[in-house]
């Protein structure tokens, strides 16, 4: 028996022996580690599928075709929601760029009444200027008249 002991630690090593055997300070804590963890993987595991909702479980014992159908009525719905938003989005969109051009046409507005203001100011100046260049024009007209009345009584 001896023999095999000596191939069996020839083979694997030391090492290795003292990590896995449970009769070693070291192999025992290694088992109680590797088995803490084989725990908790079952437990994750144990604890995965209550998750997952009841109707998108599938296990083997299900209707394949049931399952296929919930899916795709699962998948049609999520696309009506996603339309829904994109609609409500755009909504949005269209209703911030007809306040937007509503801004543009009040300033556009404005702007022309500031213009048509401003053209009558320059009417009236304008009309003012020509009527007293007129009236000086009309004075002159008649002083010259009456001088040449003068020098045709001459």
């Amino acid at each position: 028996m001896r023999h095999w002991i000596d191939i069996v630690e020839a083979a694997i090593g030391a090492e290795l022996l003292d990590k896995v055997s449970p009769y070693t300070e070291r192999g025992q804590a290694n088992a109680e580690k590797i088995e803490r963890l084989q725990k908790q993987i079952d437990a994750e595991e144990q604890n995965s599928i209550p998750n997952v909702p009841v109707s998108l479980q599938h296990t083997d014992e299900q209707d394949e075709q049931a399952w296929r159908t919930d899916m795709e009525l699962l998948r049609m719905e999520l696309e009506k929601k996603k339309q829904s938003a994109l609609r409500a989005l755009r909504a949005e969109q269209k209703k911030a760029q007809e306040i937007h051009q509503a801004k543009l046409d009040g300033y556009t507005q404005a702007g022309r009444e500031e213009w048509e203001d401003y053209y009558d100011k320059v009417k009236k100046q304008v009309s003012t200027l020509a009527d007293k260049h007129m009236s000086t024009t009309a004075k002159q007209g008649k002083a010259i008249a009456a001088m040449a009345k003068r020098q045709l009584k001459k």
